[in-house]
């Protein structure tokens, strides 16, 4: 029996409208998407096959080296993101159950997906938006704060716990830091932060964890400028493969103040961050007066704080390898920058 033909009798006969299945048939990757057909577009390798595609240019390396690519099969332009199969699966997961009920929030359609040889590695095919303008400044930060409500409004139980981000709770990260009070306390005075000042930061977390613990939404888990378009009136948001439950504070710290080594963080002045705070809060629809509660502000900066700490650390850590050191050290600037205006937020009044 002709398996392919088969397959598509099948599809046909019930009347697909999406479905994204991936067969390997003597040897060959064979997707079935939207009543269209990918054939042997992507290898077994994980690669694209250029005898199946007219054009290819990369538009992203991700930090593994794997390269994000647009492509040109049949006429239309697609774009193909090699990752993991954790994040494909939590990618399918995504567009089928969570993002129909964001509104006004727009998400390249997922229209087919696969494995490889590899059963760590999978990949997947999307719509192909066109040239996006990522999210460059100020402006943009406070814009994009105002749509995460689009996605925290939903149920957190819509979301198994089975789904985690990239990086550690808050609850881990003081817990992490906290024991090794000593060796932050150096990283902080060694960056000209007084001891007083110091000792004032530690005695304020107390007072927030259960507030930010209280405070959970559905997370987009990796929420950073780079993910983030608008086009015209158009919000884009790409990259769902972390969505999980977190705190509130979570995709707002990602936008606005998480550092890497791999690319420049936009730099916020405090009136710029709580311009950000303060639309999402009306976003939200938190309160009657547009002012937010007090607690809302302060508890991000004491969320902030233990992150931009906890990233301190690492740092140091890092710039022992002698690798990226240039990078490292703009890092090290940008997070400590955040960490002063942080504890400008709690009120701790920075003492030469």
């Amino acid at each position: 029996m002709d398996i392919l033909n088969f397959v598509y009798d099948l599809l046909e006969d019930h009347d697909i409208i999406y479905t994204s299945i991936t067969h390997v048939v003597l040897g060959a990757v064979v997707l079935v998407e939207s009543k269209g057909l990918f054939i042997g577009i992507v290898k077994l390798d994980g690669q694209l096959d250029a005898s199946c595609i007219s054009y290819k240019e990369t538009i992203y390396t991700s930090k593994s080296g794997k390269h994000v690519e647009r492509f040109i099969h049949h006429g239309i332009s697609y774009i193909y993101k090699p990752c993991t199969a954790a994040a494909a699966r939590i990618e399918r997961w995504a567009q089928q159950y969570l993002i129909p009920s964001i509104e006004g929030v727009k998400v390249p359609y997922l229209l087919a997906s696969g494995g490889t040889e590899d059963p760590k590695l999978d990949w997947i095919i999307y719509e192909d938006l066109g040239p996006l303008i990522h999210c460059n400044n100020p402006d943009d930060i406070i814009r994009a704060a105002e749509i995460i409500p689009s996605w925290h409004r939903l149920p957190t139980d819509w979301v198994p716990r089975s789904m985690i981000g990239h990086s550690p709770s808050y609850t881990e990260v003081l817990k992490a830091i906290s024991r090794e009070q000593a060796n932050v306390n150096g990283i902080l005075a060694a960056n000209g932060i007084s001891p007083s000042d110091i000792s004032s930061w530690w005695t304020q977390l107390p007072n927030w964890e259960q507030f930010i613990q209280d405070h959970q939404r559905v997370s987009h888990g990796d929420y950073y400028p780079l993910n983030i378009a608008f086009r015209a009136q158009e919000s884009i948001v790409l990259d769902w493969e972390f969505v999980h439950v977190n705190s509130v504070y979570w995709d707002l710290y990602s936008l606005m103040d998480i550092t890497s080594h791999r690319y420049p963080r936009i730099p916020l002045s405090h009136v710029e961050r709580e311009a950000a705070l303060l639309q999402y809060w009306t976003s939200m629809g938190s309160v009657t007066p547009t002012e937010p509660d007090n607690d809302f502000i302060r508890g991000y900066y004491a969320f902030a704080s233990v992150y931009s700490v906890w990233i301190l650390t690492l740092i140091e850590l890092d710039l022992r390898q002698t690798v990226f050191i240039d990078s490292l050290r703009r890092q090290q600037e940008e997070t400590l920058m955040v960490f002063q205006q942080c504890m400008r937020g709690l009120n701790i009044m920075l003492t030469k």
